[in-house]
């Protein structure tokens, strides 16, 4: 990947990060860019229904969701070598290939695409990622409402829910019931 000039981000739980390690990753140029929270919920059996005041939700299931999901990712990125390296992705980026294991998710108001959301299911639990909300949005609870919406759509109600919480949103998943697991280091 360096030789190739492509960039490229690791993600590491910090009780693996042993010293060795990050001088590893610091000799190919990678450096801590932020530390997150694992959290996680047990089940979701006893989610309520969650319909959304403000916010219109649609899944991405066509091309016009899809530019609308993947603007607002890259607008949180703006203009820098992380934002380039998404457009290269989502450019190969394909609806079929995705959809047998995430749902992705645009939530509207008044029409106008405001956040996102991300529900990946795996083998014994759900991943949710991806809850951005454009920044003129934010403090409106949408990315909330995007967030309770993600956890209704659980179909196996069984399964634990795992998420990354950064500081900002670590309290709204902590009152939904999440509870902090670990650390994850990320490298870029």
């Amino acid at each position: 990947m360096q030789s190739q000039k492509l960039l490229f981000s690791t993600w590491v739980d910090h009780r693996l990060l042993h010293p060795d390690w990050t001088d590893l990753l610091k000799e190919y140029q990678l450096e801590e860019v932020e530390r997150n929270t694992i959290m996680m919920l047990e089940q979701t059996e006893d989610m309520d229904t969650f319909t959304p005041s403000s916010l219109t939700i649609k899944e991405v299931l066509d091309e016009q969701t899809l530019l609308d999901y993947k603007n607002i990712f890259i607008e949180l990125f703006k203009e820098s070598p992380v934002a380039i390296a998404l457009e290269n992705y989502f450019q190969r980026f394909s609806l079929e290939a995705i959809h047998s294991r995430a749902l992705m998710f645009v939530g509207y108001a008044d029409h106008k695409p405001v956040t996102t959301g991300l529900l990946l299911e795996a083998t014994d639990s759900y991943g949710i990622y991806d809850v951005i909300t454009r920044a003129e949005h934010r403090g409106k609870g949408l990315g909330s409402d995007m967030f309770h919406y993600l956890l209704t759509q659980t179909e196996n109600k069984q399964k634990r829910v795992l998420l990354q919480a950064s500081a900002d949103g670590k309290n709204i998943y902590q009152r939904a019931g999440f509870q902090p697991i670990g650390e994850m280091v990320v490298f870029e």
